[in-house]
């Protein structure tokens, strides 16, 4: 599976999308077979949910959740990981982890608008500086 979203993430359009799904149900499917199980007899007196082996619940949730998997490789918009939403959060932690929290509130809000302005200026490839400058003269190029 991963050998797969690897090829996937670096070629999308290596196969069409019918394709990559294919070989993503085959590979569950070899799953599955490699790892049977079956739900063992309830044991008296015994309550609650009977669990099931680590392996199966991965398994389980590339089954129910294939969609969400596979959304990257039909729509070029959607990105391969949520990477960048982590790194936008990052910097919110070491601030915390520096200072130990925030002083205020208002605070706290003042950085995250600064953080937002600048992250978005990384994402629209426009240069950091330059966005900062434009904001501080009260033309900000993001609204």
């Amino acid at each position: 599976m991963e050998n797969l979203l690897r090829q996937a993430c670096h070629d999308p359009l290596a196969f069409n999308f019918e394709s990559w799904k294919n070989q993503y149900e085959n590979i569950l499917e070899q799953g599955y077979a490699e790892n049977p199980f079956r739900y063992p007899k309830r044991v008296k007196g015994k309550r609650g949910r009977i669990a099931k082996p680590p392996v199966i619940n991965l398994l389980d949730r590339f089954k129910k959740h294939s969609q969400s998997v596979l959304r990257f490789i039909q729509n070029q918009v959607v990105p391969f990981t949520n990477n960048q939403a982590e790194r936008d959060i990052r910097m919110v932690k070491v601030q915390q982890k520096i200072s130990g929290t925030f002083r205020s509130w208002k605070g706290a809000e003042i950085f995250a608008r600064n953080r937002s302005y600048i992250s978005t200026a990384i994402k629209q490839n426009t240069g950091v500086f330059n966005a900062l400058n434009f904001a501080l003269k009260g033309e900000p190029l993001f609204v």
